[in-house]
């Protein structure tokens, strides 16, 4: 299953780059794990950079993130500063939740805890299950 990771970006109080490397370092860190996972802003913010529409344009990203939203099986939300205001989150979790797909919050210190994708992985088979019944 495809994890889609959901970071705030533009809301982020420390700025893009910054921003930026939160969603690179969860993205690493679920990988290196062995769990497929697809970030927009890892995907996004260099295309943005290196004249893809600009960053800001929700309508343009958010429509080109569906098909990712669609082939993904969750949603992780990454609740690093600014998350709540995220517009983008919200849009994700909307999409993840009227798909009936399983959406599951974490810090970035949980993610940062060495049991955190044993954790993630018993998290999305817990939800799904749920779902499921």
């Amino acid at each position: 299953m495809i994890v889609y990771v959901g970071t705030p970006f533009t809301k982020f109080r420390g700025g893009l780059d910054a921003a930026y490397r939160v969603a690179v370092t969860v993205t690493a860190r679920l990988t290196a794990a062995g769990i497929a996972a697809y970030s927009p802003i890892v995907h996004t913010y260099p295309l943005s950079t290196a004249g893809a529409p600009d960053y800001l344009d929700h309508d343009f990203w958010l429509a080109a993130d569906v098909p990712f939203m669609d082939a993904a099986g969750a949603l992780l939300i990454v609740k690093a500063e600014g998350w709540d205001e995220s517009y983008g989150i919200a849009i994700e979790a909307r999409h993840f939740r009227k798909a009936h797909k399983p959406v599951v919050h974490a810090t970035p210190e949980e993610i940062a805890h060495p049991d955190f994708p044993q954790w993630l992985r018993q998290r999305l088979d817990a939800k799904a299950r749920e779902m499921a019944a």
